[in-house]
């Protein structure tokens, strides 16, 4: 037997539909065909990201409506995340630049974490206690302070000054320690988000090899002179160049030890079988996806009249389908929450999220991508593994498939169409027949 849950642009959401019961004609459909025997890659979660922004906009709700949002978010009943992304330093979705310095102090003698007790500190305590159990933090840096680079600015790129590559080292130490001395554990580090990018927001420009010279040189010796075991990632950027970018940074053996996973990114490739072809090259690394949304920046490209439209849920589908597919092993979404124009953003960058908030009515609106996400994370559980998942459908219609600790089979099966589609489902030799709906996503629950 196998429950069918959709939601669909025609309104239903997160809603049962169907229960299939086994057949034994041969029925003249579309097929999925589902291979519990070939087993891929382990599941490790979803999450969002607590940013400055985010935590702002949950401290302008009621405590009523914060509650609700965090418990969507990360409480059983929701979507049960157990990750979550924070900034090292200000980025982009916030006021302003921010640093966790006295001025130009290259001594560090004057670092503290006390600008993050407002911001992401007490958002963390508190999605923990709805979780149950500690999130696994995935801290990045949009920065480092402005002193330590070329342009003497933490906005429009810039780099790394090589004489503060320890300085910096130092600064990553400073962070974990710190925030452990709040009783929080930040599992995972970049060393950069988005290295190949020189925004006009929190950025800094890194080579593949200088990402690599600084790991090998800077970075492990002093976690290790700290004691510290945090798993480091490298790339955190889009798919695009993720092959070239891997091949180089760990072509150093004494690198690729060190290293633990590969991030990336959606934004402006949708390029999946770069993800293959890194795991293929490095079987042993992970690869976590780190951000991605839907930009509201560009009014031309995406209409502001579009924010919480249903192609933008399907945006978030595709992407976690396609990528799973080619061994990505946590999804990790960008703000968790944002304000009506999808903000607040210091320059503008505006981008929808999940849930928005609605500052001026005072409302909470769950946008069709948090249903999308659900579909998903409600169901697919951490260490749950990948299994064999192919169809004939010629067109807009992704599939995928996991088997869960328990040894259930959770199927995810998303259709762009404007066309109902008859499916033939194979799995564990029985075949069931489902109609998957036009513009719909639908977890199939073995029972």
């Amino acid at each position: 037997m196998i429950k069918i849950i959709r939601s669909s642009k025609a309104g239903e959401r997160l809603k049962e539909v169907a229960t299939l019961k086994s057949k034994k004609e041969i029925v003249s459909n579309r097929i999925l065909f589902i291979d519990e025997a070939k087993t891929y890659q382990t599941h490790a979660g979803f999450g969002g990201a607590l940013t400055e922004a985010t935590t702002a906009i949950l401290n302008k709700m009621t405590k009523e409506q914060k509650q609700t949002v965090l418990e969507a978010y990360f409480g059983k009943s929701g979507l049960n995340y157990n990750l979550a992304r924070i900034t090292i330093n200000s980025s982009d979705f916030g006021y302003g630049n921010y640093d966790y310095l006295d001025g130009p102090d290259a001594t560090l003698k004057s670092f503290s974490l006390k600008k993050e007790e407002t911001r992401c500190i007490p958002a963390i305590k508190e999605a923990n206690k709805i979780h149950g159990k500690p999130l696994k933090l995935f801290a990045s840096p949009w920065s480092p302070p402005a002193f330590m680079k070329t342009n003497k600015m933490m906005n429009e790129g810039g780099k790394l000054l090589l004489e503060h590559y320890p300085t910096w080292a130092k600064y990553f130490a400073l962070y974990l320690k710190g925030m452990e001395d709040y009783g929080l554990k930040v599992d995972f580090i970049s060393i950069q988000n988005e290295p190949e990018a020189k925004q006009r927001w929190e950025s800094c420009l890194w080579t593949a090899e200088e990402e690599a010279l600084f790991i090998r040189d800077y970075l492990v010796p002093e976690l290790k002179n700290n004691k510290l075991d945090t798993k480091i990632f490298i790339w955190d950027h889009n798919r695009d160049e993720i092959v070239r970018r891997a091949r180089i940074t760990l072509s150093d053996p004494k690198v690729r030890k060190h290293v633990y996973g590969i991030a990336y990114h959606w934004y402006v490739s949708d390029a999946h079988h770069h993800l293959a072809v890194v795991h293929d090259m490095f079987p042993e690394k992970y690869l976590f996806f780190t951000e991605g949304c839907v930009e509201m920046a560009n009014k031309v490209l995406v209409p502001i009249g579009e924010m919480g439209s249903w192609k933008h849920g399907e945006t978030y589908g595709r992407n976690i389908i396609n990528d799973f597919n080619n061994y990505n092993e946590a999804f990790i979404d960008w703000n968790l929450v944002l304000d009506e124009k999808g903000g607040p953003n210091h320059v503008g960058n505006f981008c929808e999220a999940p849930i928005m908030f609605d500052t001026k009515a005072k409302e909470v609106a769950f946008n069709p991508s948090f249903y999308f996400i659900a579909h998903f994370a409600k169901y697919i559980e951490v260490g749950a593994k990948r299994l064999y998942c192919v169809h004939d459908v010629e067109h807009k219609f992704f599939a995928c498939s996991y088997l869960n600790p328990d040894n259930k089979i959770v199927t995810v099966i998303q259709n762009e169409n404007d066309e109902d589609i008859d499916l033939t489902i194979n799995i564990r030799k029985k075949t069931y027949v489902a109609l998957i709906k036009k513009r719909s996503i639908n977890t199939l629950l073995e029972g």
